[in-house]
């Protein structure tokens, strides 16, 4: 999770995207920070489909995602679908 937000402060989208593929691999289920970290990254380096793909991720896999959604603004018409 630390090496995530490192990779989301650094703007380092691709790397952080791989990190959390990399836990759910290993069997590990990412918690919301590192999600909303990964998004995060995508969304500050305009990696709009990589960001929406996380986000559908997070709705199938758990629903009390969804409140983090609304808080990252991915609610808004147009962008998180709903």
């Amino acid at each position: 999770s630390s090496a995530i937000r490192a990779c989301e402060k650094s703007l380092q989208w691709q790397k952080a995207l791989e990190k959390l593929y990399e836990m759910k691999q290993q069997g590990i289920m990412p918690d919301v920070t590192c999600r909303t970290a990964v998004v995060s990254a995508c969304q500050k380096s305009q990696q709009w489909r990589a960001a929406l793909q996380i986000s559908a991720e997070m709705r199938r896999e758990e629903p009390v995602y969804r409140h983090t959604h609304a808080f990252c603004g991915l609610t808004r018409p147009g962008i998180g679908g709903y």
